[in-house]
């Protein structure tokens, strides 16, 4: 499917975002009409995804959050078990590389969350055997991804954990408990996971770690786009955001 060139301008207010939209290339125009084709939500930072959209290459970027046995500290040691690829995310993410792929390389990397059970679910399991465990999930499962999916664990683009720590003092602060609240009460609606350290703990942990992640992606991949696969969207969208300097680009294109 090929995009159109509609003429974005009329439907965005922010200045910066219609300026951003008008600046585009032919190109970048039918990437963005196509990008539009699949958005359910809005997207989030018009003006750095247009930005993204006018490189050579195009780099998405998406998690697929880990599947656990029911009451074990244990993991489905399978990929397609994961929550991106055991949904209807996984055939909708390679319609939609193949018609970005149509007009301009694009890449899609998945990141495996390798350290989550540890270091947020607060498993008794070291780091090192849960990066073992994801890396060979990846490796059973690479003839059956398609080309332009690049699966990675998250410890491989880690520059420095010791940013992780520092990104855990400031979900202490007041400031988040809306935040930490919010999510630990999305947590609850996971039986399948074991919090040994309790909810709240581990709702705190993962603010710190979605604000870790967004800044890491900053440094590796400054142009990247999000590919939102995780609900609520606009909740998970925010707790990216906070540690960056400049805001992520992300689009919905799933149900």
């Amino acid at each position: 499917m090929r995009g159109t060139t509609k003429d974005w301008s009329h439907e965005i207010v922010n200045t910066q975002d219609r300026k951003a939209v008008r600046s585009l290339s032919e190109t970048g125009r039918e990437l963005l009409g196509i990008l539009e084709s699949y958005e359910k939500i809005g997207f989030v930072n018009v003006a750095g995804l247009c930005a993204a959209l006018d490189l050579p290459k195009i780099t998405l970027v998406t998690f697929s959050c880990l599947a656990s046995i029911r009451g074990k500290q244990e993991l489905q040691l399978d990929l397609l078990k994961t929550f991106f690829f055991r949904s209807r995310k996984f055939a909708a993410g390679q319609k939609l590389l193949a018609d970005l792929n149509a007009i301009t390389p694009t890449r899609l990397i998945v990141i495996l969350p390798d350290l989550e059970p540890k270091r947020t679910w607060g498993w008794d399991i070291e780091e090192d055997e849960l990066t073992c465990a994801c890396e060979l999930m990846i490796d059973d499962a690479r003839e059956k991804l398609p080309d332009g999916f690049d699966v990675v664990c998250w410890s491989h683009l880690e520059t420095d954990p010791r940013e992780y720590q520092r990104a855990l003092l400031w979900a202490l602060e007041p400031t988040q408990r809306i935040l930490v609240h919010q999510e630990a009460e999305h947590l609850r609606e996971y039986p399948d996971i074991l919090f040994p350290d309790g909810v709240d703990v581990s709702a705190r942990k993962q603010v710190a770690a979605y604000a870790h992640e967004g800044r890491q992606l900053e440094k590796l991949h400054p142009h990247a786009i999000l590919v939102q696969s995780e609900f609520p969207p606009e909740r998970k969208d925010k707790m990216y955001q906070p540690l960056r300097n400049r805001p992520l680009p992300i689009i919905h294109p799933f149900e």
